[in-house]
């Protein structure tokens, strides 16, 4: 099997970029507590990064595709909530709709400079101490796009 990749199209200082990355799963550990989410039966999942911070994931098997928001995918089931930043951040799924999907919506971003991850933070990074430069190191610059 193939490692899994995403392509996010993101748009930077009037630059389109396409960052192309692997899809990184990370180690859940089940807990074994379960709870409902939109009338569906959740279990935990957690996962705790380099700096010890915890990451919960309720997911549901009734739906039995393990996806779910950003990176927090390869549980046995659609992941419906996660708790982010030892609780401090959630996101929750709103509704489930398990209709057909019109293919023709999933299309994959083609226009745009194709960089790593690394290489777009790198970018924002050194634009964003140009601007401090040409601003004399204080304050914040925004920069407002009209599309017409």
């Amino acid at each position: 099997m193939g490692k899994s990749k995403t392509v996010e199209k993101r748009e930077f200082m009037t630059r389109v970029f396409l960052i192309e990355s692997e899809i990184k799963q990370g180690e859940w550990k089940m807990t074994g507590e379960q709870k409902v989410i939109l009338d569906y039966p959740c279990m935990q999942a957690v996962q705790e990064n380099e700096e010890g911070e915890k990451t919960i994931a309720w997911f549901t098997p009734s739906i039995p595709v393990a996806t779910g928001p950003s990176n927090f995918i390869g549980l046995p089931g659609l992941v419906l909530q996660v708790e982010l930043m030892d609780g401090d951040h959630t996101l929750t799924a709103l509704s489930v709709d398990l209709g057909e999907i019109d293919k023709k919506l999933l299309v994959k971003p083609k226009k745009g400079k194709k960089v790593t991850q690394e290489k777009f933070d790198k970018i924002v990074a050194e634009k964003i101490e140009e601007m401090g430069g040409e601003h004399g190191g204080s304050g914040t610059s925004i920069m407002i796009h009209v599309h017409k």
